[in-house]
């Protein structure tokens, strides 16, 4: 998993340029930082939107591959095996092929097992033209939804760090006054005691 400062700190530097590449690696984190960045202004929501869903349906059809090519290649048979696939080939295919379009949805809104429904959708052999369709569904409501909370993240942060300068100003002023008039009745009762020792 990669860094989420080191997703901030590459976005900042090479914006959109780099903005592809890491939601292909780490969808979630990178949309929530171009969320951020997009309330601050860095970003222009109409152009990071659709880098964003193209990265994370590049990296969804990726997964897809792995489970549909389970059979070739042995690094991909392994992954299946430990993901169950092998052990409940025909139930898993028979659910893919009933309800393939409701399971690409849910794993889609359900990030902590999106990734077992796109493997599980390329080892059913379900049409790549219509794990792209569903998944590209599922993509512009997650990635709308997760730009959202970024953005709404990025104000918080504004007003925060709004708020935060404007009580750092009246604490400074607080302090120069409270100084001055400290000075001011330090300076007065010394006059005054003076003027008593004289008399």
């Amino acid at each position: 998993m990669i860094n989420q400062d080191l997703i901030i700190n590459w976005l900042l530097t090479y914006k959109y340029f780099v903005l592809f590449p890491i939601m292909v690696v780490e969808g979630p984190l990178a949309n929530m930082a171009a969320g951020f960045l997009t309330s601050l202004s860095i970003f222009n929501p109409f152009i990071a939107l659709p880098i964003i869903i193209a990265g994370d349906v590049t990296g969804d059809v990726i997964y897809y591959f792995i489970g549909y090519f389970a059979h070739s290649f042995k690094w991909a048979l392994w992954i299946t095996h430990k993901l169950g696939f092998e052990k409940h080939r025909e139930r898993v295919i028979k659910s893919f092929q009933d309800h393939g379009g409701k399971l690409l949805l849910l794993g889609k809104l359900t990030h902590a097992l999106g990734m077992v429904f796109l493997v599980g959708a390329g080892y059913s052999k379900i049409s790549l033209k219509k794990f792209i369709w569903y998944n590209t569904l599922g993509t512009i409501i997650k990635s709308s939804a997760l730009l959202g909370v970024g953005y709404l993240a990025g104000a918080a942060y504004r007003t925060y760090h709004a708020y935060f300068e404007y009580g750092s100003f009246i604490i400074s002023i607080g302090s120069l006054i409270l100084v001055g008039l400290f000075y001011y009745f330090f300076h007065k009762f010394s006059v005054i005691d003076k003027k008593e020792c004289l008399e």
